[in-house]
C-alpha cells in the first residue's frame, strides 16, 4: 500500500519507512502491545490507539490500521531491535555455549527449526520471543526481550544443562532428560547428546566383561563413548583400560572424551560423530 498523507501510514508503509519487512513490523507492534491478532485480523489495542493508530477503509484493501507519520520516528520502533537479544547475546549473559542455546530454547518449546532458521512458538511469544528475519538472507530468526535473562524456568534448565544440578546426598548429577550420572562431565556429554537429538544409552552392560559398563553407547552409530575424567582413581582407571582393550580386541567403534574437551564440547562431539557417520 502506498503512503497517503491524508490517512497516514499503513503498517506495510511504516515497515518500508523503517527499512523492515511487513512481517517483522507486525511482530514488533504486537510485541509492544499496540496491536493484537483477532480472527485473522489485526486489531488496535488501547496502547495502539494512544499512539494515534486508527482504522482506514478502502474499496481495494478493505479495513486496515494506519499510523501517523510521526510514528516512524518513535523510539520504541526505531530502536526496537536494540532492546532485544539474539540467542548469542542470551548465551553470553547466561555463560552458556552459544551453539547450544537455541537447542535449549527449542527443548523448552519456545521456538522450533524452520526454513534453515528458527520460528517462535506460541509458548515462546509468551516468554518474550519476537519473530525476526535476516535482512540479507531472509532466514527466520527469533529475538528475545531482555526479561528472559531472569526467567526462572530458563535459569532452572540452564543449571541442569551446565551439569550443576547435584542430587541430594552427592549421589550424582541430574541431566536434562532425567538421568542421574556419576559426574558433571558425563552429565554435560549426556545433555549435548540429548539436545542434539542423538539416541544414546548410559552404563550399558558389556556381557564379555562381568561387572563392566560402558559410559555411553550410541546405537545409530554403533559407537561407544568413554569419558576420561581427571579425577579417576587407580581402580577406576584400571577398569576403563580393561574396557578399552576389550573394544580394540572386538573391533568395536569407540571414541574418547577427556576433561579438556568439555570446554569445546559442541565442536569436539560434532567432529567426532561426523567421523562415525552421524551428521547434525
Amino acid at each position: 500500500m502506498a503512503k497517503d498523507s491524508s490517512r497516514g501510514l499503513s503498517t506495510s508503509a511504516l515497515a518500508r519507512a523503517l527499512d523492515k519487512t511487513s512481517k517483522q513490523m507486525f511482530a514488533e507492534l504486537a510485541a509492544l502491545g499496540w496491536i493484537r491478532r483477532d480472527d485473522d485480523q489485526w486489531k488496535l489495542t488501547a496502547k495502539g490507539e494512544f499512539e494515534k493508530g486508527k482504522y482506514h477503509t478502502s474499496d481495494k484493501f478493505g479495513t486496515y490500521i494506519v499510523w501517523p507519520d510521526s510514528v516512524s520516528e518513535h523510539p520504541a520502533l526505531v530502536k526496537f531491535e536494540a532492546r532485544l537479544l539474539s540467542h548469542t547475546d542470551l548465551a553470553e549473559h547466561c555463560d552458556y555455549d552459544p551453539q547450544m542455546m537455541p537447542r535449549l530454547l527449542a527443548e523448552l518449546g519456545w521456538m522450533k527449526p524452520h526454513l534453515h532458521g528458527w520460528q517462535a512458538t506460541a509458548a515462546g511469544k509468551l516468554q518474550g520471543a519476537v519473530q525476526h528475519e535476516d535482512q540479507d538472507s531472509g532466514v527466520p530468526q527469533v529475538l528475545w526481550e531482555k526479561s528472559l535473562q531472569s526467567n526462572q524456568l530458563l535459569q532452572q534448565r540452564l543449571k541442569i544443562a551446565r551439569g550443576e544440578d547435584l542430587c541430594a546426598g552427592d549421589e550424582g548429577v541430574r541431566t536434562l532428560d532425567g538421568r542421574v550420572l556419576a559426574n558433571q562431565g558425563e552429565a554435560l556429554i549426556a545433555n549435548w547428546l540429548y539436545l542434539a537429538n542423538i539416541r544414546y544409552t548410559t552404563y550399558m552392560i558389556i556381557p564379555e566383561l562381568p561387572g563392566q559398563q560402558a559410559d555411553f553407547y550410541l546405537p545409530d552409530a554403533g559407537l561407544y563413548l568413554e569419558f576420561w575424567c581427571d579425577s579417576l582413581n587407580a581402580h577406576q582407571l584400571a577398569r576403563k583400560m580393561a574396557r578399552k582393550n576389550h573394544y580394540v580386541a572386538h573391533k568395536s567403534e569407540v571414541a574418547d572424551v577427556r576433561s579438556d574437551d568439555l570446554s569445546r564440547l559442541d565442536k569436539h562431539l560434532t567432529k567426532l560423530l561426523l567421523q562415525h557417520g552421524i551428521a547434525l
